[in-house]
């Protein structure tokens, strides 16, 4: 038996006959509640005034008292009032930091998508508090930090400090424009989350892949108020992303059952991790389909992130391929006419714009591959950081 504080294994062994008649549960059946794992860490006091920093990641939550503080939110956290892009933090590390650098952090949820943010919120000499409702609490620094899961605020946000913070995010948005309008770098997998994330509208349900694909959500402006947005993070990788999609499709139109058209689901995943769960896709008969899902692979064959890490740099690159790229010259179209699905391909950032309109209008299950390039992918990164 395998037991763990919020969770039990337990190895039966199966008598013979496996089955002898249908059981006959007692009546009513009683329905156990599911349990919950709220940890209360108590609350501690924030001054505002001082040059304060929200970080959300995953499982983060709008915290009472933080609603005007600028927070650099991941795309699974709650929309904030005062976003902050996450290249803007580049702004409070560069030769102005006397002025831009924070003096507070606060960190709720679990981020995990930037280098740059994780460099700051190291940074010892920002007082560091950490939001947790739960035993587990986001301190990979080991720094000494005030754990808390609610919060006393005095005087609020100053004018400067909310202006330095759009100004940053402000320039920040700007590089992105400018990278996405460079026609050297050909289509990419940010051109692609630029367009799903511009095709997503009010009371859509958006999911988006591990690895590129949701930092590079991030990037172009996640989270969307009113858009619910799933993605599996920490050690799920990029294990069964397809199958959860379908669960999210099918979990969103089972919550409004009587409109004549299901609440729209819009994916986005690489082509590994489409792949890695493509039997995700697979229905048996007399169970019920998703009516308005839409999943977007971008396919540049193979691992393109890997190309903006340090594996990625010219020393590596004679068994780059072999280790990190990995190309598999899958026939995507192929597979989806096995499954029986509709399937689109698109070469450019226009077509998918078009196929994205598309799909918006009509129900059902389809997939759009988007065939992209990861031979950019290293210099479109460094563009983004300097």
């Amino acid at each position: 038996m395998f037991q763990h504080h919020q969770q039990v294994h337990i190895n039966v062994r199966l008598a013979a006959p496996l089955v002898e008649g249908l059981p006959q549960p007692p009546q009513p059946v009683v329905k156990i509640p599911t349990p919950t794992f709220i940890v209360d860490h108590g609350e501690t006091t924030i001054d505002l005034s001082r040059r304060t920093l929200v970080i959300a990641g995953d499982e983060a939550w709008e915290v009472p008292g933080l609603e005007d503080v600028p927070t650099v939110a991941e795309p699974t956290a709650p929309a904030p009032y005062h976003p902050v892009h996450p290249l803007a933090v580049q702004t409070f590390t560069n030769e102005y930091a006397e002025y831009t650098k924070p003096e507070h952090i606060i960190v709720v949820g679990h981020p995990t998508l930037s280098r740059d943010i994780m460099e700051l919120v190291a940074d010892d000499t920002i007082e560091l508090t950490i939001l947790s409702k739960t035993t587990q609490v986001t301190n990979p620094w080991r720094r000494n930090a005030t754990i808390a899961t609610r919060v006393w605020v005095i005087n609020e946000p100053t004018a400067d400090w909310i202006r330095i913070c759009a100004a940053a995010t402000d320039v920040a948005i700007e590089k992105v424009r400018t990278v996405l309008a460079d026609e050297t770098f050909g289509f990419t997998g940010l051109h692609v989350a630029a367009a799903v994330a511009d095709s997503l509208s009010t009371n859509d349900y958006a999911v988006f892949g591990a690895s590129n694909p949701i930092r590079d959500a991030s990037l172009v402006g996640l989270p969307f108020q009113a858009v619910d947005t799933f993605s599996p993070r920490g050690v799920a990788g990029i294990d069964g992303t397809t199958s959860q999609i379908m669960g999210i499709a099918l979990a969103a139109q089972a919550q409004h059952p009587t409109e004549i058209r299901a609440p729209r689901t819009l994916a986005l995943i690489g082509d590994v991790t489409f792949l890695h769960d493509v039997g995700g896709l697979l229905t048996p008969d007399n169970s019920p389909l998703p009516e308005n899902l839409t999943i977007v692979v971008a396919n540049d064959n193979g691992c393109g992130i890997f190309h903006a890490l340090e594996v990625g740099d010219p020393e590596f690159q004679p068994s780059f391929e072999q280790a990190f790229g990995t190309p598999h010259n899958t026939n995507i179209a192929a597979l989806c006419d096995a499954y029986g699905l509709e399937y689109q391909q698109v070469t450019t950032l226009p077509d998918l714009i078009l196929a994205l309109d598309d799909a918006a209008e009509t129900t059902g299950l389809r997939i759009i591959e988007a065939v992209t390039t990861r031979a950019t992918r290293a210099a479109l990164h460094h563009q983004l950081s300097h």
